[in-house]
Protein backbone atom coordinates (compact mmCIF):
# COMPACT_ATOMS: atom_id res chain seq x y z
CA UNK A 1 0.00 0.00 0.00
CA UNK A 2 0.92 3.55 -0.51
CA UNK A 3 1.09 6.21 2.32
CA UNK A 4 -1.71 7.72 0.97
CA UNK A 5 -3.56 4.78 0.85
CA UNK A 6 -2.13 3.50 4.47
CA UNK A 7 -2.22 6.30 6.35
CA UNK A 8 -6.13 6.70 6.30
CA UNK A 9 -7.01 2.66 6.78
CA UNK A 10 -4.40 2.63 9.96
CA UNK A 11 -6.14 5.35 11.18
CA UNK A 12 -9.42 4.51 10.31
CA UNK A 13 -8.74 1.06 11.61
CA UNK A 14 -10.78 0.79 15.63
CA UNK A 15 -6.87 -1.01 16.42
CA UNK A 16 -4.64 0.56 14.59
CA UNK A 17 -5.99 4.04 16.13
CA UNK A 18 -6.24 2.73 19.42
CA UNK A 19 -2.23 2.89 19.70
CA UNK A 20 -1.56 4.51 16.62
CA UNK A 21 2.12 5.34 17.42
CA UNK A 22 2.85 1.68 17.47
CA UNK A 23 0.82 1.01 14.41
CA UNK A 24 2.63 3.56 12.66
CA UNK A 25 5.99 1.83 14.21
CA UNK A 26 4.80 -1.30 12.36
CA UNK A 27 4.41 -0.13 9.36
CA UNK A 28 6.86 1.73 8.72
CA UNK A 29 9.44 -0.60 10.21
CA UNK A 30 7.86 -3.42 7.62
CA UNK A 31 8.01 -0.75 4.81
CA UNK A 32 11.57 -0.46 5.47
CA UNK A 33 12.28 -4.22 6.17
CA UNK A 34 11.10 -5.02 2.65
CA UNK A 35 13.48 -2.48 1.05
CA UNK A 36 16.20 -3.67 3.04
CA UNK A 37 15.95 -7.62 3.17
CA UNK A 38 13.36 -8.09 0.81
CA UNK A 39 11.33 -11.89 1.34
CA UNK A 40 9.04 -13.64 3.34
CA UNK A 41 9.31 -13.68 7.11
CA UNK A 42 6.86 -15.16 9.80
CA UNK A 43 4.56 -12.84 12.12
CA UNK A 44 3.55 -14.22 15.41
CA UNK A 45 -0.40 -13.39 15.31
CA UNK A 46 -3.60 -14.22 17.54
CA UNK A 47 -3.53 -16.75 20.38
CA UNK A 48 -0.04 -18.29 19.34
CA UNK A 49 -0.86 -18.23 15.73
CA UNK A 50 1.63 -17.11 13.02
CA UNK A 51 1.13 -16.05 9.20
CA UNK A 52 4.15 -15.52 6.67
CA UNK A 53 4.11 -12.18 5.53
CA UNK A 54 6.06 -10.55 2.44
CA UNK A 55 5.84 -7.90 0.09
CA UNK A 56 2.53 -7.24 -2.05
CA UNK A 57 0.20 -9.79 0.50
CA UNK A 58 -1.67 -6.90 1.39
CA UNK A 59 -4.32 -8.49 3.67
CA UNK A 60 -1.35 -10.57 5.72
CA UNK A 61 0.57 -7.05 6.45
CA UNK A 62 -2.73 -5.87 7.60
CA UNK A 63 -2.66 -8.20 10.16
CA UNK A 64 1.05 -7.28 10.52
CA UNK A 65 0.46 -3.69 11.24
CA UNK A 66 -3.33 -3.76 12.83
CA UNK A 67 -3.61 -6.98 14.25
CA UNK A 68 -6.69 -7.94 12.26
CA UNK A 69 -6.52 -6.67 8.91
CA UNK A 70 -10.86 -6.70 8.38
CA UNK A 71 -11.59 -6.32 11.78
CA UNK A 72 -15.52 -6.65 12.11
CA UNK A 73 -14.78 -9.31 10.09
CA UNK A 74 -12.26 -11.37 11.64
CA UNK A 75 -13.52 -10.63 15.41
CA UNK A 76 -16.83 -11.98 14.31
CA UNK A 77 -15.13 -14.84 12.79
CA UNK A 78 -13.28 -15.37 16.47
CA UNK A 79 -16.41 -15.41 18.94
CA UNK A 80 -18.67 -16.92 16.70
CA UNK A 81 -16.82 -20.02 15.71
CA UNK A 82 -16.34 -23.59 17.75
CA UNK A 83 -14.17 -26.59 18.16
CA UNK A 84 -15.64 -28.70 16.32
CA UNK A 85 -17.67 -26.23 13.74
CA UNK A 86 -17.36 -26.26 10.17
CA UNK A 87 -16.03 -23.03 8.06
CA UNK A 88 -16.12 -22.72 4.67
CA UNK A 89 -13.23 -20.09 3.32
CA UNK A 90 -14.40 -19.16 0.04
CA UNK A 91 -12.00 -17.11 -1.54
CA UNK A 92 -9.48 -17.73 1.45
CA UNK A 93 -6.46 -15.87 -0.12
CA UNK A 94 -3.10 -16.72 1.89
CA UNK A 95 -5.46 -18.45 4.61
CA UNK A 96 -5.77 -15.43 6.88
CA UNK A 97 -9.72 -16.39 8.05
CA UNK A 98 -8.70 -20.15 7.55
CA UNK A 99 -5.82 -19.94 10.08
CA UNK A 100 -8.43 -18.01 12.71
CA UNK A 101 -11.10 -20.00 12.36
CA UNK A 102 -8.69 -23.38 12.68
CA UNK A 103 -5.70 -22.57 14.38
CA UNK A 104 -7.04 -19.61 16.81
CA UNK A 105 -10.59 -21.18 17.58
CA UNK A 106 -9.72 -25.21 16.46
CA UNK A 107 -12.45 -25.02 13.90
CA UNK A 108 -12.54 -27.18 10.72
CA UNK A 109 -12.18 -25.01 7.52
CA UNK A 110 -12.64 -25.93 4.06
CA UNK A 111 -10.78 -23.52 2.30
CA UNK A 112 -11.02 -22.66 -1.71
CA UNK A 113 -7.85 -20.83 -3.78
CA UNK A 114 -8.36 -20.78 -7.15
CA UNK A 115 -5.41 -19.15 -8.02
CA UNK A 116 -1.63 -21.17 -8.26
CA UNK A 117 0.70 -18.71 -6.66
CA UNK A 118 -1.55 -17.36 -3.71
CA UNK A 119 -2.51 -21.12 -2.93
CA UNK A 120 0.70 -21.69 -2.58
CA UNK A 121 0.91 -18.93 0.13
CA UNK A 122 -2.28 -20.91 1.75
CA UNK A 123 -0.46 -24.33 2.00
CA UNK A 124 2.35 -22.57 3.49
CA UNK A 125 0.43 -20.67 6.26
CA UNK A 126 -1.24 -24.57 6.83
CA UNK A 127 1.89 -26.09 7.08
CA UNK A 128 3.63 -23.28 9.75
CA UNK A 129 0.50 -23.59 12.02
CA UNK A 130 -0.04 -27.52 11.28
CA UNK A 131 -3.27 -27.69 10.09
CA UNK A 132 -3.07 -30.99 7.77
CA UNK A 133 -5.93 -32.01 10.11
CA UNK A 134 -8.17 -29.44 10.41
CA UNK A 135 -8.03 -28.05 6.91
CA UNK A 136 -9.21 -29.23 3.75
CA UNK A 137 -7.73 -27.25 0.70
CA UNK A 138 -9.00 -26.56 -2.71
CA UNK A 139 -7.16 -25.30 -5.83
CA UNK A 140 -10.23 -24.34 -7.06
CA UNK A 141 -13.28 -21.69 -7.15
CA UNK A 142 -16.14 -22.36 -5.22
CA UNK A 143 -20.11 -22.14 -6.33
CA UNK A 144 -23.03 -23.74 -6.55
CA UNK A 145 -22.29 -26.24 -9.55
CA UNK A 146 -19.58 -27.54 -11.11
CA UNK A 147 -17.93 -25.85 -14.25
CA UNK A 148 -15.15 -23.55 -15.26
CA UNK A 149 -14.50 -19.55 -14.63
CA UNK A 150 -11.60 -17.41 -15.99
CA UNK A 151 -9.30 -15.71 -13.61
CA UNK A 152 -7.39 -13.38 -13.76
CA UNK A 153 -3.04 -14.35 -12.59
CA UNK A 154 -1.73 -10.97 -12.91
CA UNK A 155 -2.37 -9.23 -9.63
CA UNK A 156 -1.46 -11.17 -6.54
CA UNK A 157 -3.35 -11.61 -3.98
CA UNK A 158 -5.61 -9.13 -5.58
CA UNK A 159 -6.98 -11.68 -8.65
CA UNK A 160 -10.54 -12.22 -9.39
CA UNK A 161 -13.25 -14.01 -11.75
CA UNK A 162 -12.97 -12.40 -15.25
CA UNK A 163 -15.09 -12.59 -18.65
CA UNK A 164 -13.53 -14.56 -20.99
CA UNK A 165 -12.22 -12.16 -22.93
CA UNK A 166 -10.00 -10.31 -20.36
CA UNK A 167 -7.37 -8.55 -21.81
CA UNK A 168 -4.71 -9.10 -19.32
CA UNK A 169 -3.33 -12.55 -17.92
CA UNK A 170 -5.96 -14.63 -16.92
CA UNK A 171 -6.93 -18.96 -16.89
CA UNK A 172 -9.50 -20.79 -16.62
CA UNK A 173 -10.03 -22.74 -13.15
CA UNK A 174 -12.11 -25.68 -11.88
CA UNK A 175 -15.33 -24.32 -9.94
CA UNK A 176 -16.17 -26.89 -7.26
CA UNK A 177 -19.74 -27.39 -5.79
CA UNK A 178 -20.61 -26.85 -2.18
CA UNK A 179 -22.93 -29.74 -1.78
CA UNK A 180 -20.35 -32.46 -3.41
CA UNK A 181 -18.01 -31.46 -0.35
CA UNK A 182 -19.25 -33.81 1.92
CA UNK A 183 -17.95 -31.76 5.25
CA UNK A 184 -20.37 -29.26 4.13
CA UNK A 185 -23.49 -31.27 4.13
CA UNK A 186 -23.28 -33.68 6.87
CA UNK A 187 -26.02 -33.28 8.74
CA UNK A 188 -23.46 -34.13 11.87
CA UNK A 189 -21.96 -30.94 11.28
CA UNK A 190 -23.16 -27.75 12.46
CA UNK A 191 -23.97 -25.23 9.51
CA UNK A 192 -21.14 -23.85 7.92
CA UNK A 193 -20.18 -20.27 8.30
CA UNK A 194 -18.97 -18.66 5.24
CA UNK A 195 -15.56 -16.43 4.97
CA UNK A 196 -13.90 -14.39 2.40
CA UNK A 197 -10.34 -13.64 2.67
CA UNK A 198 -8.64 -10.34 0.51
Amino acid sequence: MSLRISLPYLWGHPLGRRHFASTLMRYAGWQLRCRLRPGPVVMPWINGTSLWVDRGLTGATGNLYCGLHEWPDMAFVLHLLRPGDTFADIGANVGSYTVLASAAVGASTVAFEPTPDTFAWLQRNLALNHLEGLVTAHQAAAGAARGTVFFRIDQGCMNQVVAAGYSGHSQPVEVVALDDIPSMTSPRSPTPAAGSST
